[in-house]
């Protein structure tokens, strides 16, 4: 019999909570729900202890970032299957039943879902993504919704299977406090050998106006944060000689170009990263026993 949880990450996300959860609890009624509040300064403990005393609440006493948070989840889940669902995400029907039937597959390590996201007044579709290595960076974009092909399954709305994600270590707690972990976990399962997929007709809604990311950091802490997190990706990630060598090759030129256009986030990004080389080098030392595919093999299937 196959067991599933749900794992919500939170911080500061008491309306958020309260708008959504009630929806989940609706359509997950035999799953295990957890929430996993990061120190948060709002009312979420309380609203969560007298309103949804069902939840299974763990409570961080300081803010740790979103990894950590979502990997004190997944070691506290019972299930076998563990559906990772951000705080300003929900559905609004059982998709839980029909992403576990793609596990199946024993090799499978992740599902993801269609997410509708509304973004001003518009709603758009996205949750499938594909990648490429373009003048010495990883990059990555929207793929196509209709395809069941994905190259990760996005952070805040699919499943994985648990020993899988047990085994790879979870979310690299280097990319915290949020951004490229979803990537980063998704391409170490690829290269260890395992696979992803995407499921269209499992539909989740993102109310990405009320991302508590946007609340808390400014958009050049934000920049910072994702040219950071692009550097440490390719530094853990990538062993092909050839992409190595373009990286190193246009390195320099990339940051002479932040100079020259003033660019103090990518410097400062850049800078950052550099501080976490001592951790790159141990956490590559680690990972790299699970490589079983090669980079641009993988990026050969998943570039469009």
């Amino acid at each position: 019999m196959k067991t599933i949880s749900i794992v919500i990450p939170n911080y500061n996300g008491e309306k958020l909570l309260e708008s959504h959860l009630p929806n989940v609890l609706k359509y997950s009624q035999s799953a295990e729900i957890i929430v996993v509040d990061d120190a948060s300064t709002d009312g979420s403990i309380f609203l969560l202890e007298k309103k949804f005393p069902q939840v299974h609440l763990i409570k961080h006493q300081q803010n740790l970032g979103f990894p950590m948070t979502v990997n004190d989840g997944f070691q506290a889940a019972s299930g076998d299957f563990i559906f990772l669902l951000n705080s300003d995400a929900y559905f609004q029907n059982e998709i839980l039943e029909k992403l576990s039937r793609h596990f199946d597959d024993p090799s499978l390590f992740g599902v993801g879902c269609l997410q509708k996201t509304n973004i001003g007044d518009e709603i758009v579709e996205e949750g499938s993504g594909i990648g490429f290595f373009e003048k010495g960076f990883f990059l990555h974009r929207k793929g196509d919704v209709r395809s069941n092909k994905t190259l990760w399954v996005f952070g805040g709305a699919g499943m994985f299977r648990k020993n899988i994600w047990t085994k790879l270590g979870g979310l690299c707690p280097l990319y915290s406090p949020f951004y490229w972990e979803d990537v980063d976990i998704s391409y170490r399962a690829l290269k260890s050998g395992f696979s992803i997929r995407f499921d269209p007709e499992c539909v989740i809604f993102h109310d990405q106006n009320k991302s508590i990311i946007r609340t808390v950091y400014s958009p050049f802490q934000v920049n910072c944060i994702v040219y950071r997190n692009q550097y440490l990706f390719v530094w853990l990630n990538i062993s092909n000689r050839k992409l190595l060598f373009e990286h190193i090759l246009f390195l320099p030129i990339h940051l002479l170009k932040s100079l020259m256009r003033r660019n103090r986030a990518h410097l400062a990004g850049f800078i950052e990263a550099i501080k976490k080389l001592p951790e790159v080098v141990e956490s590559r030392k680690l990972l790299s026993k699970l490589w079983k595919i090669d980079d641009q093999k993988i990026l050969e299937i998943f570039k469009s």
